[in-house]
């Protein structure tokens, strides 16, 4: 029975993965210890000694040994990879098809639109719009008039309509302000509350908005 092979003592060896590199083979593997060839000397790393760099002897066949090793990988890797590649040619060409296809699918799809940026109009509405909704209750509806009236903010009507629609609020909650609003002024019954939260004369809340904040002050 053949004796297995002797492991290099342990030194600096040419590293089989890094060409013009020592490496540090600590007898039994190796080791994270690099250093370039052309140092005139390895310096020492922490916690370990670290021997001069070998220039002949065992650190030659250490080399040859490695390097052998490694040629004998590369012609079973050759030789695999051959059988492989004639045994899969037709699975290839498929591969290649479906990446083609699935990068003409997504070349055709159309880039993300950018949201436009704000005209200086409609960035003015939507600040006043969320002042008027910071200060009290208001409707959509309220909000767009009490903007683009010329009694009010005097914004163009597309312009309130763009901040009404953009402004950060929860129009419950406004219709709930605006009901206990009206409750602080005089007393008030739930049914005549209701037509002035709804009404267009009045805070022109929609039906369920009101109905939504009677229910939560009475």
């Amino acid at each position: 029975m053949t004796d297995p092979p002797e492991l290099p003592p342990a030194g600096w060896h040419p590293d089989p993965e890094q060409p013009n590199t020592w490496r540090y083979w600590d007898g039994s593997a190796w080791t994270d210890q690099r250093a370039p060839m052309q140092t005139p000397s390895v310096p020492a790393q922490t916690g370990s000694a670290t021997p001069s760099q070998p220039t002949s002897g065992k650190g030659g066949k250490v080399a040859a040994w490695i390097i052998g090793g490694i040629v004998v990988v590369v012609i079973i890797a050759v030789a695999g990879g051959g059988s492989d590649d004639g045994g899969s040619g037709g699975g290839g060409g498929a591969g290649d098809s479906q990446q083609s296809n699935t990068s003409q699918a997504q070349s055709a799809q159309p880039a993300a639109q950018e949201e436009p940026e704000m005209t200086s109009g409609q960035e003015n509405a939507l600040q006043s719009a969320q002042d008027y909704i910071d200060l009290t209750g208001f409707s959509k509806a309220g909000l767009i008039d009490q903007l683009s009236s010329s009694a009010g903010e005097g914004f163009s009507k597309a312009d309130a309509t763009f901040a009404a629609n953009n402004v950060d609020v929860d129009w419950n909650a406004e219709a709930v302000e605006s009901a206990k609003n009206y409750l602080d002024l005089g007393g008030m019954s739930e049914s005549a509350l209701l037509d002035q939260l709804t009404s267009s004369a009045g805070e022109q809340f929609t039906p369920e908005q009101a109905q939504y904040a009677v229910d939560k002050v009475y």
